[in-house]
């Protein structure tokens, strides 16, 4: 996914902290827990940041 926010970052893995009661804030939890690798890197010829995730399929 990428975003032109380039003002906000979401935090390296691990280091997510729990949404608690809030309404939102849950996305970069579900992606930390299911996905293999994640991470992000900021855009070189735009502004904002491009954020990725690997799922292992194969994974039981």
């Amino acid at each position: 996914m990428t975003d032109t926010r380039g003002e906000r970052v979401p935090p390296r893995p691990g280091a997510i902290p729990e949404a608690g009661l809030a309404d939102d804030g849950r996305g970069l939890l579900l992606v930390e827990g299911l996905a293999t690798r994640r991470g992000w890197y900021a855009r070189t010829r735009a502004p904002g940041k491009t954020v990725w995730a690997e799922y292992d399929v194969t994974r039981s």
